[in-house]
């Protein structure tokens, strides 16, 4: 993005659902060599296996509709490819009956290794692990009532105190520190 406009004297960045996930896994890895001045993550999942698990509980239809959605545009519309590198792992991808079952059955694709457990590839994509070497302010946003991801999932650990930076929630505010950079682009700044 930097290279794309190099003029720019701001650059923020929005992650949404598995996309925030993904933009705190570079925040955290990134540290303070980031050149990202801010960012927004909506709807992160604090923890993909309770969000998932949840799911399962309090939404089985959507779960149903996911899982076949998964299988019909990503493991059969690639399957081949897949049963070339591990047949195993694209069988029991088919067979899951969950989208925990599926995210664990995908590990050897997404590790990139025969074999990979479940708990390896959740251990490995968990971003409130690195969350700690965040630099920048991150404005966290979860709705009540996001079927995958909600407020309720947020991980009591992962809130107020244990970020460097943030995060602010509007619920509670006394559970957050103030933005050691604070500036109008999110909510931790305060008149």
């Amino acid at each position: 993005v930097r290279r794309a406009h190099p003029r720019a004297s701001f650059l923020g960045m929005v992650g949404v659902s598995a996309g925030s996930g993904l933009l705190i896994s570079y925040l955290g890895a990134a540290g303070s060599a980031t050149p990202v001045g801010a960012a927004c993550a909506i709807c992160p999942a604090w923890d993909v296996g309770s969000a998932f698990g949840a799911m399962s509980e309090a939404q089985p239809a959507a779960e149903r509709a996911m899982l076949a959605q998964i299988r019909s545009r990503f493991v059969r519309r690639n399957e081949r490819l897949l049963r070339a590198y591990d047949s195993a792992a694209v069988d029991a991808c088919l067979a899951a009956q969950s989208l925990s079952d599926l995210l664990a059955a995908h590990a050897p694709f997404a590790m990139r290794r025969r074999g990979a457990t479940g708990d390896e590839y959740f251990a490995a994509h968990d971003p409130m692990a690195v969350r700690r070497n965040v630099s920048v302010p991150v404005l966290v946003l979860n709705a009540e009532d996001d079927f995958v991801c909600p407020a309720s999932l947020a991980r009591p650990d992962a809130r107020g105190r244990e970020w460097p930076v943030g995060p602010c929630d509007v619920r509670d505010a006394s559970t957050t520190r103030p933005c050691p950079r604070p500036c109008r682009l999110c909510s931790c700044w305060r008149t």
